[in-house]
């Protein structure tokens, strides 16, 4: 049962398709250190969280997570549909086929990363609202630590929908001049 809860798979699979073409080290400035940076740069701010900011990041993280649900459904008949379209041996479509499919596996599972992130951001989000007044009045610090792992995640997420709306528009600018 434990192994259904497992997603350490998924996060593998997504930092994988992420790293792939680049180094390490950009790889981690780029995804852990930008966050960071904008966590302290906030965090220094001293920006005032309130529980209204925390119902419009709820919403806005799980519309974003429903839409990024369904487009995994959406990738996986587009699949099915090239393979019965290009079923010739010929090697352009053999190419495309498997360009395609590589294209697939990578979006779904950096989709499935980023809805993962979304779950824990909401959970975080819903504890912090419900606990906001407690939080506030008897330790200010740990509800700034919270908002600092908040900014952390918050800032993966938008960089894994950047990566998600880059990977999908190479492969639909491919799929028009195929078409073409």
């Amino acid at each position: 049962m434990l192994d259904k809860l497992n997603i350490l798979e998924i996060r593998k699979d997504a930092i994988s398709s992420i790293q792939k073409g680049s180094s390490k080290l950009s790889f981690i400035l780029v995804y852990y250190g930008i966050p960071l940076v904008c966590a302290v740069a906030i965090h220094l701010v001293n920006y005032d969280v309130n529980t209204d900011l925390f119902g419009n990041l709820i919403s806005g993280i799980s519309l974003f997570a429903a839409l990024l649900f369904s487009i995994i459904f959406v990738v996986s008949n587009n699949l099915n549909s090239r393979k019965n379209q290009y079923k010739s041996n010929d090697e352009e479509n053999i190419r495309y086929l498997s360009n395609y499919k590589n294209f697939a596996n990578s979006l779904v599972s950096l989709i499935s990363y980023t809805i993962v992130k979304a779950i824990m951001i909401v959970v975080i989000l819903i504890i912090s609202d419900a606990y906001f007044d407690y939080l506030n009045e008897k330790s200010n610090l740990l509800l700034k630590i919270i908002w600092d792992i908040l900014i952390v995640l918050l800032v993966q997420f938008l960089l894994y929908i950047i990566i998600i709306l880059r990977e999908m528009y190479v492969m639909q600018y491919e799929d028009i001049n195929k078409n073409n």
